[in-house]
């Protein structure tokens, strides 16, 4: 079964307890880490696959948060319809989700919190649409939450799994690339004479010439 590690970017704290249930799991390092922990599994196309979710919870110290983000496979942004700060609070948090990741390209879905009926809506589709546009047109989802719309939020789980298949077949097909480019430089050049060896090639004669006309006890 596959696993992915997911990092719940949220606008708000308290937006991670409304997507994953009124009382989410905690880690059982969360004393000592102090980020908030759960596991969700879902299954598309007949695969399984679970998710351990986790977000900070604002007592983490900063290295635990970065090192936690750097591992991370995918991201679930999370905002309040109702709400236009917990908008204005992601692309910071985007930002540095993006410098710390190392994945390429980055598997994500934006999801809008709908706060209880009769609350208004503060947070306009076409403001969704631009932010969604500026992180790479990731898919958008609205949802009550689990404790109320648990298929809502299973469906944000699903097509997250389908972006990471997406990225993951994206990277496959970069170093295949890389890899026929390479091959048809060898068959060009040599197989001692790639693009990158050339360069470090070069790099060395030049090196060798300035030492050869420099005085004998300056020479490297």
């Amino acid at each position: 079964m596959e696993t992915h590690k997911i990092y719940v970017c949220c606008g708000q704290p308290q937006l991670a307890a409304q997507f994953l249930g009124d009382q989410p799991e905690r880690s059982a390092q969360h004393q000592t880490n102090k980020y908030g922990a759960c596991q969700r599994s879902v299954i598309v196309e007949g695969k399984a696959c679970t998710f351990a979710l986790w977000w900070p919870d604002g007592t983490e110290s900063e290295a635990v948060r970065d090192h936690m983000i750097s591992t991370t496979n995918g991201v679930v942004m999370l905002y309040s319809t109702s709400s236009p700060a917990s908008m204005n609070g992601l692309p910071g948090k985007w930002e540095h989700a993006m410098r710390a990741i190392m994945a390429d390209p980055i598997p994500l879905v934006l999801v809008g919190l709908v706060e209880a009926e009769g609350t208004e809506r503060q947070v306009g589709e076409e403001e969704v649409k631009s932010f969604a546009s500026t992180v790479g047109s990731c898919p958008c989802f609205e949802t009550a939450g689990e404790a109320t719309d648990a298929h809502g939020v299973q469906a944000c789980l699903c097509q997250l799994l389908r972006e990471l298949w997406k990225a993951k077949d994206s990277e496959a097909a970069m170093r295949s690339e890389e890899y026929a480019r390479t091959a048809v430089a060898a068959a060009t050049f040599g197989a001692a004479s790639t693009p990158r060896r050339r360069w470090f090639s070069a790099l060395r004669g030049s090196a060798t010439a300035r030492a050869k006309s420099m005085p004998t006890e300056f020479a490297p």
